[in-house]
């Protein structure tokens, strides 16, 4: 239908080479960009090529995976080759576990990483955050960690205060702002005047800015429960998470 999000996948067992043909290769700095692979024909009927690959690194110690983008499209800045890497312990692991793992990973690759936000678009295509006009690139400048940093109409900082048993906590954490997510959320947690949506915050590589604040989902758990509702299900809170994440991908 049209205006639905849909998403179909080819799988390909084996061994893969990627020909230079394929796909531009750029690398985009403040400078210019700087073609390193001229464009190609392409893959034909393919809006994402996925690579997947099992094996076990130092990651695995504390992940189960991890994914990364690795082109972008130069016309949408949506990511058209990414690559998923899985732990090889998640293979004995529950199926429904497993399917869990896989999405979750295809949420980061379709752009629910820090270093995509600046980058999202309105649905005619205009780019959300203000772009240098020289070299495209967003102009609102970087954060400490060199991420280009988005407009509020997408996300922002927010200066929150946690409180603990013994004292309270100031942190900056990284809220959403976009309007279809925030409609979504609010219907989803039941907050009516959720202004902003945050992300996780801790200070771990790979999840500050690019997961859903898992204080959020106790939050949702406690409105279940008020309402009589089961107790906490984990799966109840990842699909509500997913569903989430669809509006953000829809938003784009």
């Amino acid at each position: 239908m049209k205006g639905e999000l849909q998403l179909a996948v080819g799988l390909d067992n084996g061994e893969m080479r990627i020909s230079e043909i394929d796909f531009e290769c750029r690398i985009c700095t403040d400078a210019g960009v700087k073609v390193t692979i001229p464009r190609g024909v392409g893959l034909a009927e393919t809006d994402l090529l996925l690579i997947m690959k099992t094996g076990d690194h130092s990651m695995c110690e504390s992940s189960d995976a991890y994914a990364s983008v690795c082109v972008s499209d130069e016309q949408t800045d949506r990511p058209i080759l990414a690559e998923i890497s899985v732990c090889s312990k998640i293979l004995q692991y529950p199926n429904r576990r497993q399917k869990e793992i896989f999405l979750h990973e295809i949420a980061h690759t379709l752009g629910l990483t820090p270093h995509s936000y600046a980058f999202l678009r309105y649905r005619d295509g205009t780019p959300r955050t203000p772009r240098n006009k020289s070299t495209d690139v967003p102009a609102l400048g970087r954060n400490g960690k060199g991420v280009f940093i988005p407009a509020i109409t997408t996300g922002l900082e927010k200066e929150i205060v946690l409180q603990t048993a013994s004292k309270s906590i100031q942190k900056t954490v990284f809220h959403f702002t976009l309007p279809t997510l925030l409609e979504v959320a609010r219907r989803v947690f039941n907050a009516s005047n959720l202004a902003a949506f945050p992300m996780e915050d801790l200070k771990i590589e790979g999840l500050e800015g690019s997961h859903f604040d898992g204080r959020t989902a106790l939050s949702y758990e406690d409105n279940l429960l008020s309402m009589g509702k089961p107790m906490f299900n984990k799966t109840v809170i990842w699909e509500a998470k997913l569903e989430i994440f669809a509006f953000f991908y829809k938003e784009q």
